[in-house]
This record gives C-alpha cells, structure tokens and sequence, in this order.
C-alpha cells in the first residue's frame, strides 16, 4: 500500500512541476483554438463601428478618448489586426497539434501557442500604436 501512496505521490510531484505542458495535447490545442476564436469574436464589432467609445473594451487611449473619428478609425485597424491574429493562432495551433502527432512528438503545443498567442497581441498592439501616432 505504501508503495502505491509513493507512486501516486511522485506522479502528482511530476505533474505539478510541468503543470500546463502536461495536459492532453487536444486539450491544450482546443484551449488555444478557443481563445483564437474569442479574439475573432472580440474584433468583430469593434472592426465595424458597433461599439461607441469606453473604458472597458477597444483600442483604449488618451488621443483615442479625444476624438470619435480617431476612436473608430484606431479600432477598426487595431481590431482587423486582432481577427487576423486570432486566424492565426488558430491556425499555428492547428498545424503544431498535427506536427505534433506525426512528425515531432517532442513539440509542446503548449509552449508554441503561448509563444505565438504572445507575438501575435504583441504585433497588433504595436502596430495600433504606429497607427495612432500617425493619425
């Protein structure tokens, strides 16, 4: 019995060290695909005019909060380059999940679709900033 306690045991001290790259890959692959498809949902509205200025969602600054035209002309551009990183990381994920099945069994889908989630909302911040600052 003790022995089976010391294996149980060491298996939760693995797991709790590896933490998220230990989950099931079409776990994480979904997870990911989820939060692809939110950032597309997120950028939808806010790309076509729908949402009017706020301080809880958009493209949120100071020279965006002083003008309605600059509001809406940041957040469509901000908000494409959003939908744009969500069909990417979709798809990034995607074909991680099948390398990962055939061809590098090694590969952390975890670890690649954080690093792509993170360069992805990196780009479209930075690109919102180029935009606003040459409006």
């Amino acid at each position: 019995m003790q022995q089976l306690f010391d294996a149980c045991a060491a298996k939760r001290r693995l797991r709790r060290r590896d933490g998220f790259s230990n989950m099931r890959a079409d776990i994480v692959a979904l997870l990911y695909g989820l939060a692809a498809l939110g950032l597309i949902a997120t950028g939808i509205p806010l790309a076509v005019g729908r949402v009017r200025s706020n301080h809880w969602y958009g493209f949120r600054t100071a020279k965006t909060f002083s003008n309605q035209t600059i509001w809406y002309a940041s957040n469509r551009v901000a908000d494409i380059d959003l939908m744009i990183a969500g069909v990417v990381v979709a798809l990034g994920v995607l074909a991680t999940f099948i390398l990962h099945e055939t061809v590098l069994p090694t590969l952390s889908i975890a670890r690649w679709g954080f690093g792509l989630f993170i360069v992805a909302m990196t780009i479209v911040v930075l690109h919102g900033f180029r935009f606003l600052s040459r409006v």
